[in-house]
């Protein structure tokens, strides 16, 4: 997947995880009809997103 694609679906879930080896935000795409499309971790300073 390249940067400019974008997934159709709903973030559900968006949430800052904190660790040892730093910190990160974790992210959830579903489906109209709930089905998981996407999980996403990036880092706190990521670029643009696909959801």
């Amino acid at each position: 997947m390249d940067d400019d694609t974008y997934l159709d679906g709903t973030v559900v879930g968006a949430t800052a995880i904190q660790c040892k080896a730093g910190s990160a935000e974790g992210r959830v795409a579903v489906t109209k009809d709930l089905k998981v499309i996407g999980i996403l971790m990036v880092t706190p300073k990521h670029g643009r997103l696909p959801f």
